[in-house]
């Protein structure tokens, strides 16, 4: 037996040396474990193979919030154009489409009034609505909408699926949900081993009120927020956009330090972390280039 051989290809449990057991193919602790392993590779060969970028794709990212969704877009070649935010003095429902100006559209209506944190104690307005109707007016080849799994009954009847930031290859519990208009649905990724930290805001908000904090975990720094959302750099990147000036001695003019940490950490929090956001992109592209070899 070789040394490969050693631990379940799919668990990763210890094995028990069989008589006559050698070569190098995957081993397994049992037969149902062999079945789930097979099935999670077949699942992800179309992520897991090579597929054609986003490059010549124009991309409006609604309620972009820090634009970390359109971010993963853009790093397989995608143009963003960002769209109307509260963050930023925008309105969404002031927007208006021109037909077959996008070829997609992505984005993540407000959560607050779905999400059983709702941290925010916001009962703002479900915008869902005005996501579908701007798909309805843009009429893009294709669209992405992601939000918690709460928000399900108000969500558009599209192909949908729910993953795990973990799951994606990312840091963290998170799981959102992921809607497709003018695409299929990816199956789910394979489980991941391991124990994921905490999402961002779970971590960031655990001891307000004067509620007990999540164990292990005290609030988080905006530059551990971004390690967390797999965009390390990102944290100074929205602390100096905000209004101010970092003076000589290091301290901020205009709006003061912790302010803007608030802002960065709530803004990356609310985010679609990076290794998610690449996952679905990926399935993205691998679909456009599937229609495309069909249409060849």
């Amino acid at each position: 037996m070789t040394l490969d051989e050693r631990i379940c290809a799919h668990c990763g449990a210890p094995l028990v040396d069989r008589a006559g057991s050698t070569g190098r193919k995957a081993a397994f602790c049992c037969d149902a474990h062999r079945v789930a392993h097979h099935r999670a590779s077949k699942r992800n060969s179309a992520l897991e193979a090579p597929c054609n970028d986003l490059r010549g794709q124009l991309v409006l990212e609604l309620f972009p919030g820090g634009g970390l969704f359109g971010r993963a877009f853009e790093s397989l070649g995608a143009t963003v154009v960002r769209g109307h935010d509260i963050l930023w003095g925008g309105d969404v429902r002031c927007m208006r489409g021109i037909p077959g100006r996008f070829d997609g559209i992505i984005g993540g209506p407000p959560c607050q009034t779905f999400s059983k944190a709702a941290i925010s104690g916001s009962k703002r307005e479900n915008l869902i609505p005005e996501f579908v109707r701007l798909v309805d007016e843009f009429r893009p080849k294709w669209a992405v909408m992601e939000n918690v799994r709460e928000a399900a009954e108000s969500a558009p009847e599209w192909a949908r699926v729910f993953v795990r930031d973990w799951d994606c290859g990312g840091h963290t519990h998170r799981a959102r949900g992921f809607w497709f208009y003018g695409l299929p649905a990816p199956k789910r990724p394979a489980r991941r081993d391991g124990t994921p930290e905490y999402s961002v805001l779970a971590s960031s908000w655990n001891n307000r009120k004067g509620k007990r904090p999540l164990k292990g975990h005290t609030s988080l720094t905006a530059s551990r927020a971004a390690q967390l959302q797999g965009y390390p750099d990102l944290a100074d990147a929205i602390k100096r956009h905000q209004p101010g000036w970092l003076r000589e001695d290091g301290r901020w003019d205009g709006v003061n330090e912790r302010s803007r940490e608030v802002m960065a950490v709530h803004m990356l929090g609310n985010g679609v972390p990076y290794a998610m956001g690449v996952w679905i992109a990926r399935w993205v592209a691998s679909c456009i280039g599937a229609n495309a070899q069909k249409e060849g």
